[in-house]
């Protein structure tokens, strides 16, 4: 039997939304139709406070991969495919950074539309964890160039 103190992971609590406004954009003429462009901050870095079951969060970028392309989806829902991400990049001052394409079908066209007309759209990323270390109170640790007091729950291999 496991040990009953130590917290794991389940599908239910590995479940963070990180928020930030994206930017978009029009990719000059590409024959008749123009590419509509996105870009933004998916995680800064720094620690996700109160999350009802870790408490405090941060993710360890320099453990992090990320997929060469990432679908970009409204409200993390696969059959509201609405782009793709085909750039991102991971650095301590600028966390994870991404931009891609927005699709052409109804999805991508109504981010887009609403975008224009001023709708503050929010970009979220759903980070799975490979392993998990818990800093106690008392503790101290260094992530992503960054001094955390514990109690902080610190996501590696993600």
């Amino acid at each position: 039997m496991g040990d009953p103190t130590k917290r794991e992971l389940t599908p239910e609590n590995s479940q963070f939304t990180f928020s930030a406004q994206p930017k978009f954009s029009v990719d000059g003429n590409t024959g008749e139709k123009r590419q509509r462009k996105f870009s933004g901050v998916a995680y800064s870095g720094d620690v996700i406070k109160n999350h009802f079951y870790w408490g405090a969060v941060v993710f360890d970028l320099s453990t992090m991969s990320v997929p060469e392309k990432l679908p970009a989806l409204i409200d993390h829902s696969r059959d509201m495919r609405c782009g793709y991400v085909t750039n991102s990049q991971l650095d301590n001052s600028s966390g994870l950074t991404v931009s891609g394409n927005l699709l052409s079908n109804e999805h991508g066209t109504s981010v887009a539309e609403e975008s224009d007309e001023g709708f503050p759209w929010q970009m979220s990323i759903h980070i799975q964890p490979g392993s998990i270390e818990e800093v106690l109170q008392g503790s101290n640790t260094v992530v992503n160039g960054r001094s955390f007091d514990g109690p902080i729950t610190v996501f590696k291999n993600s």
